[in-house]
């Protein structure tokens, strides 16, 4: 989740949640505790508001990118992708809370948002595995570690990193909840088309259906959604048709642009990557999930029975940045997990492209990451991890604070970062004109408590005072 936050219409980075009294020391996981960083969510409005950014999903990435040998620039596309998950179009801020240049954003993709169930959006955050079908979570899962090539249980990661591997064009579908028509394994997320087999004449009128439902938006109650299986839906216009995933390629190419394969294959890439480090970020509820299919009456998942609901989901996120991460009980101790397999998925796709990584010992590497990403301060932090970048020889998130000197290289372990904020890439100018809206509301006529955490996870929000109106 995101931790970096910018006040108003401009400012200095701050962080998007505080541990409260009633959850020190670090690691404290009360009702109490619980009960009021969810709270303090729906008052501070972490998520949806300019400029709001993940460190592990934006500026680490950046640089586990460039380290794996990718140019600033593909390393930029994976990076805006990946974060394209969360807020459904990206732009990144400075410093001084400004934007970017324009050529930097992202098109509109809302489909992929964390909050949109009626587009199949939650399936890329809460990361779907499976277990024949059984309805019962398997007892080879590891979600800190997930093996990515097993579609048996790993079968939304194994299905996207197949999409994504195949770089460009229609080899491989995007389809919704990972589900494909049976593969040639014998398993439902690497076939040739999305489930069902011919909508409906060979399975039941509702073999299409996947119904789901989660704990994760209201402490104690459940909510529930349908979504048809098929093609992926990645945008979803207001009053106008949704735009499918065979359509993916030409919205992030524009067509036109020179690098447009390459820009194609970084954002394929950094979608698969969003869904990895969220896997291993919600372990605790993911790996305790079911999945049951196929019936003539279509899919079922479930995210009820481990620690999904709205106050853990909280409370482990705050523990993921700016917390002395050795006080985090061993299961919530993602982000140097979500790190290594990050990198270790990068430097796989590096290969592939031919790229060269920079020579670096893997374990200094995150040790020296993990050390950056604890630091309390926000703005302190994105110092503290621009450093690491120049330490390593390669650039700073964008906007973050540049390196001290442009002979800094892999080697240089003196380099630093210093004041002043990194350019950002060049890009040929593109621009996308979609507008969005979100799909899966929550009952308008849920009690109040209900109502304030739904309200919390459905993005209604707007930025308070960590103090104003918090009485919990």
């Amino acid at each position: 989740m995101e931790d970096i936050c910018y006040p108003g219409d401009a400012g200095t980075p701050e962080n998007c949640l505080e541990l409260p009294s009633v959850c020190l020391p670090v690691g404290t996981s009360s009702m109490a505790c619980r009960g009021e960083m969810a709270v303090q969510f729906k008052l501070e409005g972490s998520g949806q508001q300019q400029g709001a950014r993940s460190m592990v999903h934006a500026d680490s990435t950046y640089l586990l990118a460039q380290v794996a040998g990718f140019s600033a620039d593909d390393a930029w596309w994976i990076t805006a992708f990946d974060e394209v998950c969360d807020y459904g179009k990206f732009q990144a801020y400075d410093m001084q809370g400004q934007p970017l240049d324009p050529a930097t954003e992202t098109p509109t993709m809302n489909g992929f948002v964390r909050t949109n169930t009626g587009t199949g959006g939650t399936f890329f955050h809460y990361v779907s595995t499976y277990n024949g079908g059984s309805g019962g979570a398997s007892s080879s899962l590891n979600g800190l570690d997930p093996d990515v090539n097993d579609e048996s249980t790993e079968l939304f990661l194994s299905h996207l990193r197949l999409w994504a591997q195949a770089g460009t064009g229609p080899s491989r579908v995007l389809c919704t909840a990972g589900l494909t028509t049976l593969g040639d394994a014998g398993g439902y997320g690497a076939g040739a088309g999305c489930y069902p087999y011919d909508a409906g004449a060979d399975a039941g009128a509702d073999a299409g259906n996947i119904v789901w439902s989660t704990a994760i938006f209201a402490v104690g109650k459940t909510i529930n959604a349908t979504n048809s299986s098929g093609l992926q839906v990645i945008q979803h216009p207001d009053g106008g048709a949704a735009v499918m995933s065979d359509q993916f390629d030409a919205i992030v190419g524009f067509g036109e642009d020179a690098g447009a394969s390459a820009k194609i294959m970084d954002a394929r890439l950094g979608i698969y990557l969003h869904a990895l480090a969220d896997r291993i970020s919600h372990n605790v509820c993911t790996d305790t999930a079911s999945m049951a299919g196929p019936t003539g009456a279509g899919w079922t998942e479930s995210w009820t029975t481990g620690k999904c609901d709205q106050g853990y989901h909280v409370l482990f996120h705050a523990w993921e940045t700016g917390v002395d991460f050795s006080m985090v009980p061993a299961a919530n101790q993602t982000t140097v997990s979500a790190l290594s397999a990050v990198h270790g998925q990068l430097l796989s796709f590096g290969t592939a492209r031919g790229v060269s990584p920079v020579a670096a010992d893997a374990d200094a590497l995150l040790a020296d990451m993990s050390t950056a990403l604890q630091t309390p301060d926000a703005t302190a932090r994105i110092e503290a991890l621009a450093a690491v970048s120049c330490k390593y020889g390669v650039k700073p998130f964008p906007g973050a604070p540049e390196c001290a000197t442009e002979a800094a290289t892999a080697g240089d372990a003196g380099a630093d970062a210093t004041v002043g904020s990194a350019p950002a890439p060049t890009f040929p100018t593109s621009s996308s004109s979609c507008s969005v809206g979100f799909g899966g509301r929550a009952n308008p006529n849920a009690g109040a408590a209900l109502a304030l955490l739904v309200l919390a996870a459905f993005g209604v929000r707007r930025r308070r005072s960590l103090t104003d109106g918090l009485d919990v």
